[in-house]
């Protein structure tokens, strides 16, 4: 008998951060939730900067119930890989079995800066769903689908796709179709047309639905996606992303450092995802080791600066 196991399923009617979390290789769903009727004070249910990938069924399964209820689901910064059918997924009236139906959910869900790649459907369904400075690419069927109702897509990129969008509110203006150059850690690479094509601010039916300050992001507008790149465009050397190593990736605490046959010396800077600089070491001869044991478990971005070398990886910590 095979038994059906998400990493988190979520069933009742609270306030909660899903945070910092990887969710990994569960045989269903990474994160389920289930919309069941509730009413009175609205609760929020965020999930932020996880890395989710591997599932048997969905990366975020969101299940509606007949009766409406009063949360709000706010879905930003993760990255969303490589799960057997959607990347998100809105199913109806209880059914927990992802058919692609795309069900018309009416809570409000907001989808901020995700990366959604590899996938049967990347995001399906949703009737106040609002999605802005996400990535949607190589899903083998479709992009979006009936994300309709009062629901808006806009700032986004799709690419790689079977269809890119069927049945959904698309903004074609504010639309990038084209190749989002991520590397295989999903950082972008220095020509990326995600970098800075983002947005700060987004107004939708008269509320200011995604308010960013200039801490959250760097250069003059936010980047698409995911994995916000540590400096500017202005500083790359151009022609020169080198084939730099860094193990175990994701890992525990401690990560090595190989600067491949590009540079000797460089400096090495490791940011959080609030861009905040936690460390800072200088590397010779090649290689390095660093320790972020005590972190908390999440992204991070290191930033390489050496000679010849101007280049950032994305680190996972466990």
């Amino acid at each position: 008998m095979t038994f059906r196991a998400f990493a988190i399923d979520l069933d009742g009617t609270v306030d909660i951060l899903i945070e910092n979390n990887i969710l990994e290789n569960n045989n269903d769903d990474g994160i389920e939730i289930r919309l069941h009727a509730y009413t009175g004070t609205t609760v929020y249910n965020i999930i932020r900067n996880n890395l989710i990938y591997g599932n048997g069924e969905d990366g975020i399964q969101i299940i509606d119930y007949p009766d409406s209820s009063s949360r709000i689901l706010i879905i930003e910064r993760n990255l969303i890989y490589n799960n057997d059918m959607a990347g998100i997924g809105c199913m109806s009236d209880g059914n927990t079995q992802e058919n692609y139906e795309g069900a018309p959910i009416p809570e409000s869900i907001l989808l901020f800066n995700n990366t959604i790649d590899g996938h049967s459907h990347g995001i399906t369904g949703g009737y106040n769903l609002v999605a802005v400075n996400n990535i949607v690419t190589n899903c083998t069927a479709i992009g979006a689908k009936n994300v309709t109702g009062n629901s808006i897509m806009a700032y986004g990129l799709f690419h790689g796709n079977g269809s890119d969008a069927v049945n959904s509110n698309v903004e074609p203006s504010r639309t990038i179709l084209s190749d989002p150059m991520f590397s295989n850690d999903y950082s972008l690479l220095g020509d990326s047309p995600c970098i800075d094509a983002g947005t700060p601010v987004f107004v939708w039916h008269s509320d200011t639905v995604l308010n960013l300050t200039p801490d959250d992001y760097f250069g003059p507008d936010p980047d698409l996606g995911a994995v916000e790149r540590q400096f500017p465009v202005s500083d790359q050397i151009p022609d020169m992303e080198p084939e730099i190593s860094v193990y175990p990736n994701p890992g525990d605490g401690i990560f090595n450092l190989d600067l491949g046959e590009i540079d000797d010396y460089a400096k090495c800077e490791i940011f959080n995802s609030a861009g905040q600089l936690l460390k800072s070491l200088d590397i010779n001869g090649k290689k390095a080791r660093f320790d972020l044991s005590g972190c908390p478990a999440g992204f991070y971005i290191l930033k390489i600066s050496g000679e010849r070398t101007l280049s950032s990886r994305k680190i996972s910590l466990y």
